[in-house]
């Protein structure tokens, strides 16, 4: 019989925290919609190392997203291209 109180995130609240974050949305965000404190996930993934290799795995994702947008639609429209070059140092290409 555990001892002490029950934790406030089981694995479905741990899998729509990694969910939410990586569709971009801020820890607290995510905390709120939760129904808890952000120290809660912090705390929790201090305690849980595979929560938090998932949690960093989302952040990435969350950062990695709009890049990926912009890749895509530089492809075909040159305002995207000419966007992604400025903010990546890449310089055009000759003609």
């Amino acid at each position: 019989m555990p001892i002490g109180r029950p934790r406030r995130l089981n694995a479905e609240k741990c899998q729509e925290i990694c969910r939410l974050v990586a569709a971009g949305h801020s820890f607290a965000a995510v905390a709120r919609a939760m129904g808890c404190n952000v120290k809660t996930i912090r705390r929790h993934a201090d305690f849980d190392p595979q929560f938090q290799r998932r949690l960093e795995a989302a952040a990435i994702v969350a950062r990695s997203s709009p890049l990926q947008v912009i890749r895509r639609a530089a492809q075909t429209n040159p305002q995207a291209a000419a966007w992604l070059r400025e903010r990546t140092g890449q310089r055009s290409p000759r003609r």
